[in-house]
């Protein structure tokens, strides 16, 4: 296993040397690359390698747990699937979505993915707090780590067992300002990929990833839950949070 790990890990780092190579060379001098590797007092080329390959490789499990996860609601919920497809086609004509599309249905199926099934069990918040914090009457001592349960926010809201995107429109935010449940809110409940300095390192990557792509196959396929050949599943967590056994998903081409 170690062997095979090493082999494909070599193999990535040969693609980023030759991704920050052809960078290099048939850019433009603009971005923090050709910026640093001009003054190898900043960062050296094994430095800047490290990085790149951190941030592309980081995300892999976790961005393909949060598409897989994501496309099997969307199955199990044709109206949602629906509605993102039409607000996609409407603001994309077709093409491919970037980094400039506005597509805020899309925002709300993914955080709505991430209530109902979560990419990672828990974040990391804090390492180590310098001082006693109280919270609702718990004493959290000095020199504790905290974590965030991303599992224990599905049941926060009303109808749980719904997937409904619509809980994160800004009418829906609005009414939660000043109540109990405004902490649904915030970055490290809503995102997979906590919050401040321990934030992943390869999140923005992921995102565009993830966005990229489901607009695609949105756009270009129906997906259907398979009823009769998928078995019952649990939600497993090993690293990412898996249906197991994983549902059958039907892809259907849809006309261009």
């Amino acid at each position: 296993a170690w062997k095979r790990f090493e082999e494909s890990w070599n193999a990535g780092v040969e693609q980023v040397e030759a991704l920050i190579k052809e960078s290099l060379e048939n850019g433009n001098g603009e971005g923090f690359l050709p910026a640093f590797l001009a003054d190898e007092k900043e960062i050296s080329q094994f430095q800047a390698v490290s990085m790149v390959a951190v941030l592309l490789f980081a995300a892999a499990d976790t961005t393909a747990a949060t598409l897989a996860n994501t496309i099997l609601n969307l199955s199990r919920n044709p109206e949602v699937q629906a509605k993102l497809r039409e607000e996609l086609r409407a603001e994309l004509n077709g093409g491919d979505w970037t980094a400039e599309s506005r597509c805020n249905y899309l925002n709300w199926v993914l955080y709505e993915n991430q209530r109902v099934l979560p990419t990672l069990s828990i974040s990391h918040v804090r390492n180590e707090i310098e001082e006693d914090v109280v919270i609702e009457g718990q004493v959290i001592t000095k020199g504790s780590s905290i974590f965030f349960s991303h599992n224990l926010i599905a049941q926060a809201v009303d109808r749980p067992d719904e997937f409904i995107p619509e809980r994160w429109s800004d009418e829906e935010r609005e009414k939660r300002k000043g109540t109990p449940l405004e902490f649904l809110d915030h970055p490290i409940v809503r995102e997979p990929f906590g919050f401040g300095p321990r934030k992943c390192v390869g999140s923005r990557v992921a995102l565009l990833e993830i966005k990229a792509l489901l607009s695609r196959l949105v756009q270009d396929y129906e997906f259907h839950y398979d009823e009769q050949t998928s078995a019952p599943y649990d939600t497993v967590a090993i690293i990412t949070n898996s249906p197991t056994p994983f549902p059958h998903i039907r892809f259907k081409r849809l006309a261009a």
